[in-house]
């Protein structure tokens, strides 16, 4: 069958609220029609079903800084069998509550996230007590080691974000301590930072393809982006305004990563959050390259004065921003590739 006579299932164009708006925008819907839509998406209990497990997370977050902070401040007062013991009491006790609640439960999966936190406290306190020898990079190496299995067991958001925190300290840490990296390439730490956590991204993105419910959230996937953004941001900067040779391994891994999220999230996996986070990181980057075209003329004694070029770099901001809010707009109006992709595969069943 031709392309223009083939059936669409519509059963497999997902419901989103990207959908809902390209429809309202197109004027096939109304606006009272696009509000019962989103209500239908996102239902207003939700909401408070959402403030209800965040205000529970935040809480065991808080009760656990309490704990750091009391073996902090009573450091001095307080004998190594009492530190260990009562560390230990509570790793055991958040255990046995996980245990007792059910992994199934968010209750069970907090008090496990509490005993991954308390399983770092303990070898850092176990460290300082028995004076081990190790390094700061070893214990938080051992700490993420300790709670990976947890990690994949509980299948918990938060206690994810707690292992790649440690993860990331743990590298920077190691880079630091063992003076891997010394002077100028110090900057290519950015570039493992960013493989590491683009590693992560890239397995949450194949567990959600799959099929894996507890890593859908999208601010997930959005996190992970600006994270490894950011890695990928600090070396392109840095060659541009103070290159050195000791850059350039970071700096193609800067250039390329940018590109390959500018294509991935357009026309790959439509996600305009994530999209935008790219357009950004293009955009510093053409800001601070120009930047330094403009003023490394007047180093050089160029015709025009400071004020001239501050006026400039004020107007080339202000329109290539709006330029890039211009062009994220745009593509927001576009068909979703994964859409047209799945409309295209039941066509073709159908035909």
């Amino acid at each position: 069958m031709s392309e223009k006579t083939a059936k669409i299932d519509l059963e497999k164009i997902p419901a989103t609220r990207q959908q809902v708006s390209r429809l309202y925008f197109a004027g096939l819907l109304d606006r009272e029609a696009r509000l019962r839509a989103f209500e239908f998406l996102s239902p207003s209990r939700l909401w408070r079903l959402w403030a209800s497990r965040l205000l529970l997370v935040l809480g065991a977050a808080l009760v656990l800084t309490g704990i750091v902070f009391f073996f902090a401040a009573n450091w001095d007062n307080l004998t190594g069998l009492v530190k260990l013991a009562g560390i230990e009491v509570g790793l055991v006790l958040c255990l046995a509550g996980a245990w007792f609640y059910g992994l199934e439960r968010l209750s069970g999966k907090v008090l496990l996230l509490g005993a991954g936190v308390l399983v770092g406290v303990f070898l850092a306190v176990f460290g300082q007590e028995y004076q081990a020898g190790a390094d700061a990079w070893d214990i938080f190496a051992k700490w993420s080691a300790l709670i990976f299995g947890w990690v994949l067991l509980a299948r918990f958001v938060p206690l994810w974000g707690v292992w790649l925190v440690v993860t990331n300290l743990a590298v920077l840490l190691f880079v630091e301590q063992t003076g891997l990296l010394r002077g100028a390439a110090k900057i290519n730490l950015t570039a493992i930072h960013a493989v590491l956590n683009g590693a992560v991204l890239a397995a949450r993105e194949l567990a959600c393809s799959r099929g894996v419910s507890w890593l859908q959230d999208r601010w997930t996937r959005l996190l992970l982006v600006f994270a490894v953004l950011y890695a990928l941001l600090i070396p392109v900067l840095a060659s541009i305004f103070d290159y050195e040779q000791e850059y350039v391994f970071s700096l193609l891994i800067g250039l390329a990563g940018g590109a390959f999220f500018y294509w991935f999230y357009r026309f790959r996996t439509r996600d305009m959050w994530c999209f935008s986070a790219a357009c950004l990181f293009w955009a510093i980057v053409i800001e601070a390259g120009i930047a330094r075209i403009v003023f490394d003329d007047m180093a050089r004694g160029g015709a025009f004065e400071i004020e001239v070029r501050l006026l400039f770099m004020a107007v080339f901001t202000v329109v290539l921003f709006a330029g890039a809010c211009w062009h994220v707009m745009k593509v927001l109006k576009e068909p979703a590739a994964e859409t047209e992709k799945t409309a295209a595969t039941g066509g073709e069943k159908d035909a």
